[in-house]
């Protein structure tokens, strides 16, 4: 199974890297993506996966942490939205102007 799920993705990632010819936009997409990811979404879910108690109860308006986290979660939400629908309109509207 693990040989087969792994050419599976060669096969897609190599089909990828022939079709497109700007690297720029895959870079920009992946690092707009994954940075988001790592950097806000990812440390605000591990804070409140861990922390003791539910997340929606009223409880948690009391905890200054919880609701830090909660911030930051929907603030990486919204950026990585916002970096990667940009990246995408920037290379549609590129490719229809040329």
């Amino acid at each position: 199974m693990h040989v087969v799920v792994s050419l599976i993705w060669f096969t897609f990632v190599l089909f990828v890297g022939v079709a497109v010819t700007d690297l720029g936009l895959i870079l920009e997409l992946t690092g707009g993506f994954s940075a988001t990811f790592l950097a806000f979404i990812l440390p605000a879910a591990c804070y409140l996966r861990l922390e003791p108690g539910k997340i929606l109860r009223t409880e948690t308006l009391k905890n200054a942490g919880k609701m830090q986290a909660i911030g930051l979660f929907f603030f990486g939400v919204v950026a990585m939205t916002t970096s990667t629908s940009l990246t995408l309109i920037k290379a549609f509207s590129s490719e229809g102007c040329e």
